[in-house]
């Protein structure tokens, strides 16, 4: 019967943990939405066409940025793909060009740059930028 309405099929284990994927699934999807949303707002506000920028993201999709940070949790890439310190470095610059833009209402981005102050704080700048998440798998 799920054949109907589903692509892919897949037992995540006992009853209820179907639901519980599809909480991880929306959180994520939203995370993404919003992030999207987020920057096209600062893209408006740092002067960009917004219309020419969200043209440019969709050859950035998403389901790229997952599947990176998927592998790189499985297995840490050598080389590194971007480190979390030059990640740091990219959001700070961001939230700078944010506030010099008036923009005062950017909290994924704030999350986003506390998650890898954090990181470069316990020592981590070094490794990948998609490790930087402390209970991604081992």
């Amino acid at each position: 019967m799920l054949d109907a309405v589903a692509r892919d099929v897949r037992h995540f284990g006992p009853a209820g943990a179907g639901t519980r994927f599809k909480l991880v699934l929306n959180a994520l999807q939203a995370i993404h939405l919003a992030g999207f949303g987020e920057a096209l707002r600062l893209a408006e506000a740092a002067g960009l066409d917004a219309r020419q920028v969200g043209e440019a993201l969709l050859d950035r999709p998403g389901g790229a940025v997952t599947r990176l940070a998927w592998d790189s949790y499985l297995t840490p890439p050598e080389p590194l793909n971007f480190s979390a310190a030059w990640a740091h470095k990219d959001l700070a610059y961001a939230a700078r060009l944010a506030q010099d833009a008036g923009q005062d209402h950017h909290p994924l981005l704030d999350s986003v740059l506390a998650v890898f102050t954090a990181a470069l704080a316990e020592g981590r700048g070094n490794q990948d930028w998609s490790t930087v998440n402390p209970s991604a798998p081992k």
